[in-house]
């Protein structure tokens, strides 16, 4: 039970990260901030492989290691526009990296444990949302309950309270989808494939930009976005060749 909570707590404060960045990114630090915190988070993958080897006493060869410094280089390639340092900016991402590379370590350690009847990966996840949802209920009523009743008070009288609460929940309902998949992808891989591929997914959104919104990619992004790829090519190949047989 304990590294239940302790794993939803993780879960919470990922959450709480990304945000946190979302917030002050949009609503005051611009677009170069934006970039700046998509160079910090792509370092989660070393992030992870420092806890693994701290928390875990789990080490990777020096080959594999070095497998990841083409990922996150291109990813941060790919992500960098004009930079605009923001420690506020910086915080939260690297409170986002721990919270998130905690949340795999002990997120994998509560699927190695027989929990009980029908806990697969998918059911843990939504037991472990479950409790963070019920730990921060009451944060969020008594910091922001009365902007939250003054907002929806506005939706009302704009005639637009029907239409965001259907937004807001078929939002929740992808992102919830996205994290569940994520933890499923977490039972069969390490902490550390988990954050590569959490990190390489930036490669892809910006691809699909381009697909969906017909964005254009720069070449800076392309070579950033290959560079990612082949170093997650390198990874694998580096896995498989260095990592012992079991």
């Amino acid at each position: 039970m304990i590294t239940t909570n302790l794993s939803a707590c993780c879960n919470l404060f990922a959450h709480i990260g990304v945000n946190s960045i979302d917030d002050c990114t949009h609503s005051e630090q611009g677009a170069g901030a934006v970039s700046f915190t998509y160079i910090v988070k792509a370092s989660e993958p070393a992030v992870s492989a420092a806890l693994s080897a701290l928390a875990t006493k789990t080490f990777l060869p020096l080959p594999v290691y070095l497998t990841l410094i083409p990922v996150m280089g291109g990813v941060a390639l790919s992500s960098v526009s004009e930079l605009t340092f923001s420690w506020k900016s910086f915080n939260y991402a690297m409170m986002s990296n721990v919270a998130s590379a905690s949340r795999g370590l002990v997120g994998k350690q509560t699927l190695n444990k027989k929990l009980g009847k029908n806990m697969n990966a998918m059911n843990t996840y939504a037991i472990l949302t479950l409790l963070s949802s019920a730990m921060l209920l009451p944060v969020a009523l008594f910091l922001e309950g009365p902007q939250i009743l003054n907002a929806f008070g506005d939706l009302q009288r704009a005639g637009k309270f029907s239409e965001y609460i259907a937004q807001t929940l078929m939002a929740a309902l992808f992102y919830f989808t996205y994290n569940e998949c994520a933890f499923v992808c977490l039972d069969n891989v390490s902490p550390v494939s988990h954050a590569l591929g959490n990190t390489l997914k930036r490669v892809f959104i910006i691809v699909a930009s381009i697909i969906v919104f017909g964005n254009k990619m720069t070449t800076q992004g392309i070579v950033g976005s290959v560079m990612a790829v082949a170093g997650v090519l390198l990874y694998s190949l580096a896995k498989t060749k260095y990592m012992p047989k079991k």
